[in-house]
């Protein structure tokens, strides 16, 4: 169980440099198995790398029938969300949307030394979600979101002790930034209905606000700040594991240079914008971003409060 008060934070917090799952939980479930316990700043925990029992925690989100219906809340954050990033809204006006951006940022980065893979992709990451979901226009904001983002994310994985000068304390502060910042243009939204940008995610939720007591004004805060942490750290993640990928196995960058090559003498005018026809033709493009996908770490783990005890293989 680690250090008094302690406990495994520090172990927690190792840092790992393979693809291959953290030391922290490779060592554990070699020696204690898929379920075991540990604490972590100075509170008790049941670790579980189990499928099964995994997929059992999930299926009891909101049936404690407690304040929000987790249930009902998931289903409309990714109702939201497939609406405004999902098939259609791809088809209708995010595949221009997406090329224009990507095309931007390559001729900005071809003119430098060198680039910070990771750094760059999550601030077009977040440029473009924040432009879809509130309209977001840096000449014209309080701030910078992509900075306080990026502070944040620096202090995430810190041990949490929250007074001043500890870098959790700074993760702190740096998220009640960009939580203030969304708050700002909410507030702006809903005072002058002229500033509102009809089509964008904000804009969905305030007109749902208007028929249901659900979305408080809180909770659309909170998840606005949640859809852009998730957007800018998976496809910098992505990218990055994309570029490492390739360079490991260059016939498969050569076979994707072929795909591409083969579009492109297809079309009348070889400066034309991508089309949806030919985003669908790129069979082998969707099985090198499903590797991608299958091999990336993403969501290394979700947290779960019990409230009341649970038997696993006839253990509590």
């Amino acid at each position: 169980m680690g250090l008094p008060l302690i406990g495994e934070t520090f172990q927690l917090l190792e840092a790992g440099y393979s693809l291959d799952m953290i030391p922290f939980m490779k060592k554990r479930i070699q020696i204690y198995g898929l379920i075991f316990k540990t604490s972590v700043a100075g509170r008790p925990l049941i670790v579980s790398a189990d499928p099964n029992f995994n997929h059992y925690i999930f299926q009891q989100d909101g049936k404690a029938g407690a304040g929000i219906n987790v249930a009902h809340t998931h289903k409309y954050v990714r109702s939201m969300a497939l609406n405004h990033f999902g098939v259609n809204a791809l088809k209708d006006k995010l595949l221009l949307q997406m090329e224009e951006m990507v095309s931007v940022a390559l001729d900005n980065w071809s003119c430098q030394a060198s680039i910070d893979v990771k750094y760059v992709s999550a601030t077009m990451a977040l440029k473009f979600g924040a432009k879809q979901l509130i309209n977001y226009d840096p000449p014209q904001s309080s701030g910078n979101i992509t900075d306080f983002y990026f502070s944040l994310l620096r202090t995430l994985m810190s041990f949490p002790l929250n007074i001043p000068s500890t870098a959790y304390h700074k993760c702190m502060k740096n998220r009640e930034k960009a939580l203030n910042m969304i708050r700002k243009v909410f507030k702006q939204r809903l005072a002058s209905p002229e500033k509102r940008s009809p089509g964008d995610f904000l804009d969905s939720v305030i007109c749902d606000m208007k028929v249901e007591d659900f979305p408080t004004a809180e909770f659309v805060v909170q998840m606005i700040f949640g859809l852009l942490f998730a957007m800018s750290d998976t496809i910098s993640i992505m990218t990055k594991l994309t570029l490492k990928l390739l360079d490991d196995y260059p016939h498969v960058l050569e076979q994707l240079i072929v795909e591409h090559e083969a579009i492109l003498k297809k079309r009348e005018k070889p400066d034309s914008s991508l089309l949806r026809n030919e985003y669908k033709s790129m069979a082998y493009t969707l099985q090198v971003v499903n590797e991608v996908l299958r091999s990336g770490n993403f969501a290394p783990g979700m947290f779960r409060r019990t409230l009341r005890d649970v038997q696993v293989n006839g253990n509590f």
